[in-house]
């Protein structure tokens, strides 16, 4: 367990990471694998490694790839999908704090980020309740029409 820790954050952290989360439908045996637990990953489904920088690097598409290429061999037998959060909308940032933390570089930082995530999720959250409200009173009042024909 402890070798495979150590090489993810010596990874992060060459990389100038803050952050990096476990998230989505391979999070559990994500979590079992850095445990050094024997794991066996869905087929067709990546574990997703949700990361956050102090701010985006300028050369974000190239650094993409250098972080992938060592993720993922760290990372076998999984397949990866790195998300570089800052660059994802608020709902997909909102799933990876909810997902597990495996590396944090700074407590304030990661606090403040996380609150900054949930507040931005819950403002989204109640601007679609208010457009979904006001779509089914539309379509009650007759605007759309529901069905085919």
């Amino acid at each position: 367990m402890a070798a495979i820790v150590e090489k993810l954050n010596e990874i992060l952290q060459r990389f100038n990471i803050k952050i990096a989360y476990l998230f989505g439908s391979q999070k559990q045996k994500g979590i079992e694998f850095l445990k050094g637990n024997s794991v066996n990953p869905e087929k067709g489904s990546d574990l997703d490694i949700g990361i956050v920088f102090d701010r985006v690097p300028d050369n974000a598409f190239l650094l993409y790839g250098e972080i992938y290429v060592e993720l993922s061999d760290l990372f076998i037998p999984f397949n990866i999908d790195i998300v570089f959060l800052q660059e994802t909308d608020s709902l997909l940032q909102y799933e990876a704090v909810k997902g597990e933390v495996i590396y944090c570089e700074d407590q304030e930082f990661l606090d403040r980020y996380e609150e900054m995530v949930m507040k931005k999720a819950g403002d989204l959250s109640y601007k679609m309740k208010e457009y979904e409200k006001d779509f089914i009173e539309a379509v009650k009042d007759g605007y759309f029409e529901i069905g085919h024909k």
